[in-house]
């Protein structure tokens, strides 16, 4: 150590890596393709006729703030009224944000017990629903490496 530093703490080395001790990093997650795509065409979008009956509505967005470079993803769940904010640092893409709040929404634990029930989850991102829709994000847990 060089003069004139002195160690603030002292941390006992771990068997597990860095990456494995991050706890907003998202698990492996496997979907059965038990689910659709609709996607409006733009029309409905201007005419507000988007009707949405299914039986849990939720909204998810990813952003990233240029001016501090912190990123984020939010769940808002409609019929339950919850709200999810989830801080995701500096090295997240707002592409990251978003299919995280996709996956997140996917993995909530009174969604997943409604049996039987439709979820309708909307996002504003196509490119994070085709990902999720590919299955090319089930193992997207990698991105927030």
């Amino acid at each position: 150590m060089p003069s004139g530093y002195k160690p603030l703490a002292v941390i006992p080395r771990s068997k597990t890596s860095w990456q494995q001790q991050r706890i907003d990093r998202i698990q492996p997650c496997v979907f059965d393709k038990n689910f659709t795509v609709c996607i409006p065409n733009r029309q409905d979008w201007e005419d507000n006729g988007i009707i949405l009956n299914d039986d849990a509505v939720c909204f998810t967005d990813g952003s990233r703030f240029e001016q501090t470079g912190l990123s984020g993803a939010g769940v808002y769940n409609q019929t339950d009224g919850e709200e999810f904010i989830l801080p995701l640092g500096r090295h997240t893409s707002v592409f990251q944000a978003e299919v995280y709040a996709l996956l997140y929404c996917a993995r909530l634990e009174n969604l997943v017990n409604r049996n039987n029930s439709s979820v309708a989850i909307c996002c504003d991102s196509l490119a994070a629903i085709n990902a999720v829709s590919a299955f090319k994000a089930l193992l997207a847990w990698w991105l927030m490496l």
